[in-house]
């Protein structure tokens, strides 16, 4: 680009600038075609734009072009035309609803067959690039406002800024929506818009305060919810605008005709690519704990049940306005409805799996398969799936099991021997043995986590705690402490060797309680209630540790996630 353009508000600032710039090409050598100086001029034409002190027009030469031009009479000829509109497509804002009958004949599939659906707007086309609309020019100064929308076929947006007590275009965008998009719920839609018109606008509107309104009043509420709320192809989206500084603002689609004009039928513009979104979701799903022939099933269950396939379709074409005006089974999601996206066939409300009804029960049995009381079920429940009313059914669940119930009983409070809490994981642990059906177990618990160790024991001797002990050293480190009660194995001589040569603190609870063995012991009794109750239900033991291992404690952290920072 070798083109210089000088230009001022008023003639004494044209000419200073003028002066300027000749000074600056005199001094570096530069060399200017008399012909090509055009100077003190009240308009130009410059890469297809008429600039004047109004703004910026369409260049009247390409206008005529199209004026001129036949009715097309083969796909070729169609697409030249299209390609000369779209050339102005920053000039009129209803340009792709226009073009939208037309674009379907380019289609390979469909034969050409011009009627009355193209001829009308064809001739529409021909006269609206007469009427010369207006572009303001952008000044930093002004207040900016962006109006979007989105549609099955693709995205539009509007750049204003007020003049006076009006908001007038500067810039104008729309691109239509890939396979992928046109499925995005309507909401995600709304979000993709917003998107995509801020970072089309980036050079304009970064580091600017400015307003984005939105005929999509759910958008509104979502953007109030904090980021982990959101369904994850809107947290992504979300994530990718946290760099512009605006307010969003509802208003209703009938003031909003220029957006959504141009969201109905957008052009065919490049656009960025959807597989990191994909890939984003991709990987909520992956630590969601579920196998991939059990989310198969899920998916099959989904598309069978009557009540899943009508809230996926409400999901996918938008809620109502109105409560009432969905069907009965779908009042139960009425209030999470902003929460609730769909993704290969699955329904997730933020990162949880709608489960449809006939695969209830079994998630239930697996949520209480260490037979764990009801919070600590709900808390595991919170994190991989949902249903309307899932916290009562655990509640008659736990309710309902008769291990539990046979297993409940009081304890004495006792005081708890205070030894530092620990700061990092494997830094204090506690053990403690204890025999079930004639078997023996060594529990040792990290009291950083309550990620529980449980080894099989051929005797309660010191050598077999000793060797039981080596074997978890050996895999997660030799702790700084560790506690335990008063029994032979632990206060014998073999045992005193040990801790010197491994170089551990041993310290022992009270005398007078001998269960009181500090933060740990509540973890080790559970431990035990788990085997326990597993046992005498008839289920594997070790599927009931790895419920406890993988439920979330008081900090919302689940034992594997703090000791090895992964979920199981």
């Amino acid at each position: 680009m070798d083109d210089i353009i000088i230009y001022g508000s008023t003639p004494q600032e044209h000419d200073q600038r003028l002066e300027a710039t000749m000074k600056v090409v005199n001094k570096v050598g530069l060399k200017l075609q008399k012909s090509k100086c055009e100077v003190g001029v009240q308009q130009l034409t410059y890469l297809g734009d008429k600039i004047s002190a109004e703004g910026l027009k369409p260049d009247q030469r390409k206008v005529e072009a199209i004026q001129n031009m036949e009715r097309p009479g083969n796909k070729t000829d169609l697409q030249r035309f299209l390609g000369m509109i779209n050339y102005l497509a920053s000039y009129i804002p209803d340009l792709s609803t226009r073009t939208m009958p037309l674009r379907k004949l380019l289609d390979q599939k469909v034969l050409w067959m011009w009627n009355n659906e193209q001829e009308k707007p064809w001739k529409e086309l021909k006269e609206l690039v007469s009427s010369e609309p207006v572009l303001k020019f952008y000044d930093p100064n002004k207040p900016i406002k962006i109006s979007t929308d989105a549609s099955r076929s693709g995205l539009g947006a509007v750049l204003q800024q007020l003049h006076g007590e009006n908001w007038l275009p500067v810039a104008y965008a729309s691109r239509s929506v890939t396979d992928c998009e046109s499925r995005y719920a309507t909401i995600e839609l709304e979000t993709l818009g917003m998107t995509f018109s801020c970072e089309r606008f980036h050079h304009y509107i970064y580091g600017q305060e400015f307003e984005i309104e939105t005929d999509h009043k759910p958008l509104v509420s979502i953007f109030k919810k904090s980021l982990i709320d959101s369904p994850p192809r809107i947290q992504r989206l979300r994530l990718r605008l946290q760099k512009y500084d605006f307010k969003l603002s509802y208003v209703p689609g009938k003031w909003m005709h220029t957006p959504d004009a141009l969201s109905r039928a957008p052009l065919k513009l490049a656009s960025k690519s959807d597989h990191h979104i994909e890939a984003h979701v991709d990987g909520i799903i992956a630590v969601l704990q579920v196998t991939d022939e059990k989310l198969k099933e899920i998916k099959e269950e989904t598309q069978k049940d009557k009540t899943m396939i009508s809230l996926q379709n409400t999901i996918m074409q938008g809620w109502p306005n109105e409560r009432s005006n969905t069907s009965n089974e779908l009042h139960a999601y009425w209030n999470i409805r902003d929460e609730l996206s769909v993704h290969q066939g699955l329904i997730l409300k933020g990162s949880k799996i709608v489960i449809p009804t006939k695969m209830r029960k079994e998630i239930l049995i697996k949520i209480h398969a260490g037979h764990q009381g009801r919070e600590k079920c709900k808390q595991r429940a919170r994190q991989v799936v949902f249903w309307p009313g899932i916290n009562s059914d655990i509640d008659n669940i736990v309710e309902s099991c008769e291990t539990c119930q046979h297993h409940q009983h009081n304890h004495q409070k006792e005081p708890l021997k205070p030894y530092p809490v620990p700061t990092r994981p494997w830094q204090v642990v506690g053990t403690d043995l204890c025999e079930i059906n004639n078997k023996e177990y060594l529990v040792i618990v990290d009291a950083y986590s309550s990620y529980p160790e449980v080894i099989p024991l051929s005797s309660q001797s010191s050598k077999a705690v000793i060797k039981g002990m080596k074997v978890t050293f050996a895999r997660h480190g030799i702790p700084d402490i560790v506690h335990s009660d008063n029994g032979p194995c632990y206060s014998s001589q073999e045992f005193a060797d040990f801790k010197t040569k491994w170089g551990f603190k041993h310290v022992t609870s009270s005398h007078h309680f001998p269960s009181s063995n500090g933060l740990v012991e509540k973890a080790v009794q559970t431990v035990k209630n788990i085997i326990s109750k597993s046992i005498e239900s008839g289920t594997d033991p070790y599927l009931g540790l790895l419920a406890y291992r993988s439920t979330p404690l008081d900090n919302h952290k689940s034992p594997a996630e703090l000791l090895m920072g992964r979920t199981l």
